[in-house]
This record gives C-alpha cells, structure tokens and sequence, in this order.
C-alpha cells in the first residue's frame, strides 16, 4: 500500500469555546456558522474565503500545497461542525509536522473532523504523534490504513477514548495484531465500523457483540473475518445488529462456502453484501423480513441459484437498486427471477459470460 494521509477537516462555531460548546451551538436550530464564513452554506458546503487560505498557506508552510487546493477550498458539517476534507500519507518524518497542521487548523476555525491515515510501511509508531494532539480530539471520523499488522491498537485506543464525538472508525491492516477490539470499545457511540484485515477472531466477536459503543449502530463492515459460522452467530444475536443495523459487508478469512447463521435476524438491514455464502445461507437470507426493504444486495463467490432466486423474488424487491453478481456464480432464469420484480433497479453487474437479456434493459438502468 502506498502511504497517504487523508484528513477530513470541520471547523467549528463562532469564536472559543470547547467542542463540546462548539458542537452545540446552533442558530435557528442548525450548526452555527463559523467566524469566518461570509455567505451561508450552500448544498451543505461553505466556501473557505480567500483570505482565510492564504493565511493558512502561510502558518503551514510546506504543508500548504496539500491542505489548502489552489482550486474551491470548500467546508461541509458533521455532527453539528463545520469543516474539511483532505489527504495525506504518514511516514515516520513528517509526523511532528502533521500534527502541528491539525493544530494549525483547528486554531483558525477549522479543526480536523474527519482523518483518514494511510500509514506508510514501517510509520505505524507515528501515530503516537499525530493522535495525541488535542486537535485529535475533534474528530467525529477516524480511518487508519497500515501495510503491515496492527500493532498500535493502544495509541489509537487512547485517541479515541478522547475523542467523544467519534462516530465512524475504520481500520485496515495487512494481518493480524494487537488488541484491536478495545480501539472499539474506547469508542463512546459509533454509527459505522469497519475492520478489514485485522485479524478478528470468535472471542473478538463475542466482544463487539457487548460493546456499549456499537448500541446504535447502522453500518458494519467486517472481511476477512477468521472466525466459524458459529462464533458469527453470536455477534449476529446482539440487540444491537437485530435492530439499528442498516449495512452489512461480511466475508471470512477462509474462501469456504459460509452458512451465516442468524443473518436471517438482522430485521433493519438494506445493504447487504457477502462473501462466500452457501445455499444454505443463501436461502436463509431470501426468507428474511428484511428482503423487502433491501435497496444493495452483492454476492462475490457464492452460487445463486434459480431456486433460491425465485425464493427471493417471491415477495418481490420493491427498494431495490443494485444487484452486484460479477463475482458470483448464477444464471440467466436466476437473475430473470430478480429482476422482474425489482420495478427500482439502476444498476445491474452481471459475472462474465452471462448476456443481459433484452427484458433487463429499461432507461435509466445501468447494466455492467
């Protein structure tokens, strides 16, 4: 992986105050503009005034040409702040001058909300640095991407536990390493959680199903999972995931037909993409409540076959948007079955060699 660091920056309300003062500030019920802002927003977005990004050119110094575009320097809201959004790689140099640009920032207005890592080979220590400024504690989305094992799980966790208005953690790593759950579980009131490659195993699972920061949760995205169908089960049994869980990415570790018990539960879901899933888990997933209300449904090498087609179509897929089969095993009379009854659907992805049928084509609709 190529390092990149991507920062995602909101400024916050008029003048001093803490976040948490800033964060709730409102005028008219909405965000309170910052000091800064000449115009009100626009689609959601404020244009940063020129002045403003000369000035900041100037207090980065070299750091400029990255943070401040030459082109629209644009802010948008999050959890009631208001900032940017920006990328940058992490190596073990440019730490000290990282975290002095989150300070930088945040002293005119425009702290970093959104940070999005991406580690270089061999920095994963200089997190420590970046993560212990105070501007850190702003963050409302933290997303760290190393090219090697996870080793760094106590600095993050601890970034987090300062880090109140925290609502969206990714991680990605390159195998297993350390405690990665209790980074989640510093967590106060997570919305989305991804966790890509860093070696969750069955006792993990049973740990996030009790974490008290995933009570709300609405999107959960977990590959290359080493765990059985089992231990899955367990997380899938939580409160939690029965409820307030919308998106669901799910693939194991090992490139095994998966039954996923208990996925049939999950009562609020309507994204759903799998990995490796078998007929059995296949069919279990067509006879769930939630079918109806799906509007993404993706299969990467599983087979969907006529007869769990039809299962699925039986109740019809009003909310249906996209059918993502590129990577899946299925047929013309399956997919038929599908889209026949998805009235809603724009974008259809079909696995080399199946020929869409001319029934399948309607305006508006992307076939891939």
């Amino acid at each position: 992986m190529n390092g990149h660091l991507s920062f995602t920056t909101l400024a916050a309300g008029r003048g001093s105050g803490t976040f948490g003062e800033m964060a709730t500030r409102r005028e008219n019920g909405r965000p309170a503009l910052p000091a800064w802002a000449k115009k009100p927003p626009v689609d959601g977005v404020l244009i940063v005034p020129t002045a403003l990004a000369g000035t900041l050119k100037k207090a980065l110094g070299p750091l400029g040409r990255l943070l401040v575009p030459s082109t629209r320097f644009v802010a948008f809201e999050s959890e009631g702040v208001w900032g940017l959004s920006r990328q940058l790689g992490l190596t073990m140099d440019n730490a000290k001058d990282l975290r002095h640009a989150l300070e930088v920032l945040a002293s005119h207005d425009l702290p970093v909300l959104h940070l999005d890592l991406h580690v270089e080979k061999g920095a994963a220590g200089a997190l420590v640095e970046v993560l212990a400024s105070p501007a850190a504690a702003r963050l409302s989305a933290l997303i760290i991407g190393l090219a090697e094992p996870f080793e760094v799980a106590g600095a993050v966790a601890s970034a987090v536990q300062r880090t109140p208005g925290l609502r969206r953690l990714e991680l990605v790593a390159r195998g297993g390493g350390s405690d990665v759950v209790s980074v989640v579980e510093a967590a106060k009131d997570l919305r989305l959680l991804s966790l890509v490659s860093v070696g969750l195993r069955g006792p993990d699972l049973k740990r996030l199903a009790k974490t008290k920061a995933l009570t709300q949760l609405e999107s959960l995205k977990l590959l290359h999972v080493q765990a059985s169908d089992r231990e899955l089960a367990a997380l899938f049994a939580s409160p939690w995931a029965k409820t307030s869980l919308r998106s669901l990415q799910l693939s194991r570790a090992e490139k095994v037909p998966s039954d996923y018990p208990g996925l049939g539960s999950l009562t609020a879901l309507a994204t759903l993409d799998l990995g490796f899933v078998s007929s059995k888990g296949l069919a279990a997933v067509a006879g769930a409540p939630f079918v109806q209300r799906l509007k993404r449904l993706a299969l990467h090498g599983s087979t969907l076959d006529e007869a769990v087609a039809r299962t699925l179509a039986a109740g019809g897929l009003p909310a249906l948007e996209v059918l993502h089969l590129k990577w899946a095993t299925t047929t013309v009379k399956a997919v038929d079955a599908l889209v026949k009854v998805a009235p809603r659907l724009q974008l259809l992805e079909l696995p080399a060699g199946l020929e869409a049928q001319k029934s399948w084509v309607k305006r508006g609709r992307q076939i891939l």
